[in-house]
C-alpha cells in the first residue's frame, strides 16, 4: 500500500502497515488482501505484537490473530510504539510531555515504566520511534529542535540531529537509518539519515505541505502529510 486517505500515523514490520484511520484514528492494519480493524485507536506492530491506545488504557495483541495479551493504564496516554521487546509510549497532561518506555517479555508481559524524557509547555516531546531497543522521539523547544537516540538497554543517550533554525519531528527507525521530517521556511521535508552521522541525511520529499508523522520499512518510507486548516491526513510513501 503506497497510499492511504483519511489515515495517519503509520507504522511499518514485514509487508504490513498499521495506521490510525478515519475521524476516530481506529487502529487498522493492511496485511496482505485486506484490512483488519483492531479494538483501539493509533496503533504500532511489531514482527511478533501490536499496540493499541484505548482511553487511557495501552493494550498489548499478539500477531497475527490481534489477540489482547496485556494491558496497562496510563493517564493521559496519546501515542505509543512498539518492538519485539519493548514498549513506549508518550503521556501528556496539564501541557506537560512524558515518555516511557516498558520492557517486554518474550510472551509480550509489560515490565515496570521507566521514564525516558520529560517537557513542559510550550516545549514538546515528539512521537515515539521504535526499533527493538533503540528508541527516538524529537525535544521542540522555543530556542532549538533536536532528535534523541536512547538505547534502551544502557538507558544511554545520544543527539542524533539538532537545529536552532528548522522544526525536526516525529522520527521513525529501523536498524542504523532514521526517518524524520524537516520544517524550513521554504516547505517540509522527509530526510532519512543515518543514526551515526552528524548531519542531516537525505532529502527523499519536499513539499509545501506539513510533513507529519513516519514509518520506516525496510524499501518504502512511509510518512502523514497534512492539509487544510481543519487539518486532513493522508499516508504517502517513498522509496528509501
Amino acid at each position: 500500500m503506497k497510499r492511504v486517505k483519511n489515515a495517519s500515523d503509520p507504522s511499518v514490520s514485514g509487508e504490513a502497515l498499521a495506521f490510525a484511520g478515519g475521524s476516530n484514528d481506529a487502529a487498522r492494519v493492511k496485511d496482505g488482501p485486506g484490512v483488519t480493524t483492531l479494538p483501539g485507536t493509533d496503533p504500532s506492530i511489531s514482527r511478533d505484537f501490536a499496540a493499541v491506545l484505548d482511553g487511557s488504557r495501552v493494550r498489548i495483541l499478539a500477531r497475527p490473530a490481534y489477540a489482547e495479551i496485556a494491558s496497562f493504564g496510563a493517564k493521559g496516554v496519546d501515542a505509543v510504539a512498539i518492538s519485539d521487546t519493548w514498549l513506549a509510549y508518550r503521556t501528556r497532561i496539564k501541557g506537560r510531555d512524558r515518555l516511557f518506555a516498558r520492557d517486554l517479555d518474550g510472551a509480550g508481559q509489560p515490565g515496570n515504566a521507566k521514564k525516558i524524557a520529560a517537557a513542559g509547555s510550550p516545549d514538546q516531546l515528539s512521537l515515539p520511534g521504535l526499533d527493538g531497543a533503540s528508541l527516538v522521539y524529537a525535544v521542540q523547544t522555543t530556542k532549538r529542535s533536536r532528535i534523541v537516540k536512547t538505547g534502551l538497554n544502557q538507558m544511554r543517550r545520544d543527539v542524533v540531529v539538532k537545529s536552532n533554525l528548522s522544526l525536526l519531528s516525529n522520527p521513525s527507525v529501523r536498524g542504523e537509518k532514521m526517518l524524520y521530517s524537516r520544517g524550513t521556511r521554504s516547505g517540509w521535508e522527509l530526510r532519512i539519515k543515518k543514526l551515526k552521522n552528524n548531519d542531516f541525511g537525505k532529502v527523499l520529499e519536499s513539499r509545501d505541505k506539513r510533513i507529519w508523522s513516519t514509518g520506516l520499512g525496510s524499501d518504502r518510507a512511509y510518512y502523514t502529510v497534512l492539509e487544510g486548516s481543519r487539518p486532513r491526513a493522508t499516508i504517502q510513501s517513498v522509496k528509501r
